[in-house]
């Protein structure tokens, strides 16, 4: 389904809704804007097309002059097996995911790989995060999880960051505890011994 406006000076925005629903449950929503009428459809028809996996498409559409219909009608056709979804497939599948987390996991483990591993997770979940939120921006299906798990994301970095400082932190010699516990013996040594003389 599509419709559009058209402003005094001849721009057109004109909005394109995929009901179809055959790639995940949602509805796409696509805008572009432009001069030309048949231009902006056709800029249209590339996005949707980038949304699809491998195959083609076919779009038609009837040509409009200013907001009066016309007696014309452009057909377009286009194969929608992109590289970028192809990437997509790969790079951020089950397999693949679980592979980094646990390879991310598993350096964290020991201090001279630490920083390595938590840059990898973190460079990859963050990565992920931030396509997913593009993408759902692009095809007008942009919800507030997507915002949630791109800034948990990004926050991730905070606990493996003290994490790693964690080390530092235990090996250095406790001063202060020291100085609450030695004076608490010397009490008690100093108690027990008025216990005895009595």
């Amino acid at each position: 389904m599509s419709w559009f406006t058209r402003d005094e000076d001849g721009t057109y925005h004109v909005n394109l809704l995929d009901h179809s629903q055959l790639v995940r449950a949602e509805d796409f929503h696509f805008k572009a804007s432009g001069s030309k009428y048949e231009t902006v459809m056709e800029r249209l028809f590339f996005e949707l097309t980038k949304t699809y996996p491998d195959g083609s498409m076919t779009f038609a559409f009837q040509v409009f002059d200013g907001t009066e219909p016309t007696d014309r009608f452009v057909r377009f056709e286009r194969k929608t097996d992109t590289v970028l979804n192809d990437v997509r497939d790969v790079l951020y599948s089950d397999e693949v995911s679980t592979a980094v987390n646990i390879l991310s996991i598993l350096l964290s483990v020991f201090p001279p790989t630490m920083a390595l591993g938590i840059a990898i997770g973190f460079v990859y979940n963050t990565s992920q995060a931030l396509d997913t939120y593009m993408e759902a921006d692009r095809t007008g299906t942009l919800k507030t999880e997507h915002k949630v798990q791109l800034a948990l994301a990004a926050l991730s970095i905070i606990p493996a960051a003290r994490g790693a400082r964690l080390p530092r932190f235990i090996a250095k010699p406790s001063s202060p505890i020291r100085r609450v516990l030695w004076p608490a013996r010397r009490r008690d040594s100093a108690t027990s011994r008025a216990s005895r003389r009595l």
